[in-house]
């Protein structure tokens, strides 16, 4: 029998479903509603602040889409799609006019991971993943007309148009008078000859017209004809063409407005089109004119734009239509027809992953995704790549990843890449990982590499992507590896903190509804010295059909959509940090309570000397609620800030939105918000030895706890329980207020009285007793490290 005593260092590194004897030990069994940081040590989570009821229903099975547009610190906004309507707040919860020009009918949706969508500067793209996109309707091919060009006058020469092979006007110009020879008088006498003979060879009416030395004439039945010019000078004066001609210095300096000529070329295969504009008098290139079609906006992805007088207009987008080229040259891109996965930005230009493709708009045009030449490739042009893989790679999402774009497939990994400038002519397409990847959940970046989901058999795994920057292999770590089936369904969301290193998964799992997954890290140099796994429960304890339903992230803040006690659907924030202490940060943040609202509007009623509050969510006489006195008081409470109640010590539930306190506390701010639990239940406690680098538990051993120390910070009150299977013994940290005189400052509120130190309480029970900590208080506690003590028995003697 020894006397034995050990130290948890801290409690930094989350859950672990690792057998106890295999975990590390700063690990813990089950961590709720509790922070892991290497500052603070293990803390109570933030409260939410309360911004707005978004409606007064329950929504059906499928969750809204949630977005955050993030322009710039002043410029913040909510947008939230959900049964084919879209709504924004700002971060004060009002709610911003959106004006609908075209309807709301594409974001109709059916499926729980519809909507994607992306943001630059006031403009965001939303893609219904559900929708096709289609083409807009063809324009009837261009009338055929025949064209005489007189390109030369000269004296005692003869010019001739002819049709179906046979000649239909001639005309012979003069050997001495000048008037003959302008080529304008000899296309004129063409067109008169034309006009008569036309109508009477063929007995059907025809159009004949003349502009500048250019004679055009069809058919009114818009029949076929063939046509050829000759002149005396070896037909070099004249130029006869339909609908195309070989080479664009043939073309007459005047023409018809819009009228489309096919520049064949001298090789074979290398042609363009080129259309009269009447305005500048120049042919430019275009399209022919029955391909002159591009993706239809009404299934195409919308944009929701801020207008300048802070209402947003949702509206299609003019995408623009194939403008050079024909099908066949200048093809449509590849997201026709299919649905379009993902939409992001890159480089300036606004890209879409659509089946195996990955397309992105012309560089600077987000707007266009034809090239606007076909004559050469161009720096700027539109890019439409294909993955490069034996198997079919259905592109899923995308993430930002070292200066290039990862692309993420069902089972694969792809790099889209470029060697300095991104162009079509240097982008490229390169496999670098082949895991496996949630479909619905997009892949989300962070300072060093990128996560993504992962099925595991019913539940979820997280995976780092990484670069080794020493060897720069490439590897998707699994971060959940020793939490297997700690979140439990399959992932629906992934959100990312970038600025405070954390990530939340909300998951479909039938008991899960409540729970927000949380995975924070910490990388010290090529180190990782953090790697924990929690969760955060949002469950009042009325609220049995609570349910979360969306999460997003903005600096160090979480925006959080819940479904709270059937009264409706609220947005609420949560900020994030390690909240141990009053100092450094607001008052209101430092209050552990959900659902935080500041009031001052009581109304106080001298007959029962009370103070009626009205809250802007409905409560029920079993609501968690508890009122708390802020920092802006009356001279009669300023030495009792941070005074608060519940139901337990005079306060009163009236309605369901009202809710009285005794005394007169007209002009002071009062905090209302819902008590939560934060519970963390210890790892067994073995005894361990150094073996090499690594220490090992010895198992073959009796340990018998009896003390354990912990210290802590900044904390008011603390719940340890001892649950011995057959008994529970609990003792609740009062002491620790007494032990510490309040501390009169703006800092601290003088009713708060927060001790830092240690507190030993008694264990005697094996090390197979459950260990748990707990705080039910609205005020921080901060757990740093632990020390126990304990009879050890060894059962035998190692050799």
């Amino acid at each position: 029998m020894t006397l034995i005593s050990g130290t948890l260092p801290n409690f930094t590194n989350g859950v672990s479903q690792q057998p106890p004897w295999a975990r590390l030990a700063n690990q813990v069994t089950s961590q709720v509603n509790f922070m892991s940081s290497l500052v603070a040590g293990l803390t109570k989570r933030p409260g939410s602040r309360h911004m707005a009821r978004i409606r007064t229903t329950r929504y059906g099975t499928l969750r809204p889409f949630l977005h955050l547009m993030d322009r710039d610190a002043s410029n913040r906004f909510v947008v939230i799609v959900a049964e084919g309507t879209i709504r924004v707040f700002d971060l004060d919860g009002v709610e911003r006019t959106v004006l609908t020009p075209d309807g709301t009918s594409y974001l109709t949706a059916s499926t729980e991971s519809a909507f994607v969508a992306t943001s630059v500067a006031d403009y965001t793209f939303i893609v219904n993943r559900t929708v096709t996109p289609a083409l807009t309707t063809a324009p009837a091919a261009q009338t055929t007309w025949g064209h005489a060009f007189v390109r030369l006058g000269a004296y005692s020469q003869t010019y001739e148009v002819w049709t179906d092979g046979v000649l239909r006007a001639t005309y012979t110009t003069s050997a001495t008078d000048a008037s003959t020879i302008r080529t304008e008088n000899i296309a004129e006498q063409l067109r008169a000859a034309l006009a008569t003979n036309l109508p009477a060879a063929y007995g059907v009416a025809w159009t004949v017209e003349r502009k500048g030395s250019v004679v055009r004439f069809r058919r009114n039945d818009g029949n076929a004809f063939t046509l050829s010019v000759r002149d005396s000078a070896g037909d070099g004066n004249t130029v006869g063409f339909i609908d195309r001609i070989q080479r664009f210095s043939l073309l007459p300096s005047s023409a018809w407005n819009g009228q489309v000529v096919r520049i064949t070329g001298v090789d074979s295969g290398q042609f363009y089109y080129v259309e009269f504009e009447e305005s500048t008098g120049t042919w430019k290139e275009c399209a022919r004119v029955q391909d002159r079609v591009g993706p239809s906006p009404a299934t195409m992805p919308h944009r929701l734009v801020r207008n300048t007088d802070g209402t947003f207009t949702f509206s299609q987008v003019p995408w623009v239509a194939r403008d050079a080229g024909d099908a066949d040259a200048s093809p449509h891109p590849s997201f026709v027809g299919q649905t379009i996965n993902d939409v992001f930005f890159h480089k300036g230009r606004l890209g879409f992953l659509a089946g195996e493709n990955v397309v992105l708009s012309a560089a600077g045009d987000y707007f266009r995704f034809y090239p606007d030449t076909i004559q050469t490739v161009t720096d700027d042009a539109p890019i439409d790549l294909a993955t490069s893989s034996t198997r079919i790679s259905l592109l899923r999402f995308v993430a930002p990843f070292d200066g290039s774009l990862m692309l993420f497939s069902d089972d694969a990994q792809f790099l889209l890449s470029d060697t300095g400038i991104l162009s079509p002519k240097t982008a490229s397409i390169s496999p670098v990982g082949s895991f496996a990847a949630l479909a619905g959940v997009r892949a989300q970046p962070h300072g060093r590499g990128v996560l993504f989901c992962q099925r595991r058999g019913e539940d979820t795994a997280l995976r780092e992507y990484l670069v080794d920057t020493s060897t720069g292999t490439r590897d998707a770590l699994d971060l959940s590896s020793h939490v297997p089936t700690f979140v439990s369904g399959l992932a629906l969301s992934l959100a990312v903190a970038r600025n405070d290193d954390t990530a939340f998964i909300i998951s479909d799992a039938s008991d899960s509804t409540r729970r927000l997954f949380v995975y924070k890290w910490y990388w010290e140099g090529s180190e990782k010295l953090q790697s924990a796994w929690s969760e955060w429960q949002f469950n009042d304890a009325s609220g049995t059909s609570d349910r979360l339903l969306a999460v997003a992230t903005y600096d160090n803040n979480l925006l959080v959509i819940l479904e709270r006690e059937g009264h409706g659907v609220y947005l609420e924030r949560i900020p994030l940090g390690p909240f141990g202490s009053f100092e450094g940060a607001g008052f209101s943040d430092r209050l552990l309570i959900d659902r935080k609202v500041s009031l001052t509007s009581g109304t106080y009623s001298s007959t029962t000397d009370r103070t009626t509050f009205t809250l802007p969510y409905p409560i029920t006489s079993s609501s968690p609620i508890v009122a708390i006195l802020g920092e802006t008081v009356t001279d009669q409470w300023r030495d009792t800030i941070g005074t608060s109640w519940d139901t337990t010590n005079g306060a009163q539930y009236e309605s369901t939105t009202t809710f009285s306190l005794p005394g007169d506390l007209t002009g002071c701010e009062i905090w209302f918000g819902y008590k939560f639990s934060a519970r963390v239940v210890l790892s067994q406690i073995n005894v361990a030895q150094q073996d090499g680098r690594s220490r090992r538990a010895i198992t073959d051993g009796n340990l018998s706890l009896r003390y354990i120390t912990f210290n802590v910070s900044n904390t008011q009150q603390l719940r340890f329980t001892v649950d011995r299977g057959s008994s529970l013994y609990q003792l609740v940290s009062d002491e620790l207020r007494a032990r510490q005189p309040p501390v009169a400052s703006y800092e601290r509120p003088s009713n708060i009285r927060l001790f830092t130190g240690t507190w030993r309480v008694p264990i005697f029970a094996s090390n197979q007793a459950t260990l748990s900590l707990e705080s039910t208080n609205p005020f921080p506690c901060s757990i740093l490290s632990a020390d126990w003590e304990g009879v050890f028995v060894l059962r035998s003697r190692r050799t």
